[in-house]
């Protein structure tokens, strides 16, 4: 059934519709991506600050 109704589109709706669900699905990678990144970064930051006070722990 999805089939044919897809077959029923023109090839240009069907090429919208492929790169909206690209784009759709690129959006989605991006923000994983984003999220990883932020995450990431938040990571290095909390290891660097604990880092840095155990430094100057043992420092002083």
């Amino acid at each position: 059934m999805a089939a044919g109704y897809f077959l029923h589109f023109s090839a240009q709706h069907r090429l919208e519709l492929a790169f909206c669900l690209l784009c759709k699905f690129n959006s989605f990678l991006l923000l994983q991506t984003m999220i990883s990144v932020f995450l990431l970064m938040a990571c290095k930051n909390a290891v660097k600050q604990s880092l840095g006070v155990s430094f100057v722990a043992v420092y002083w």
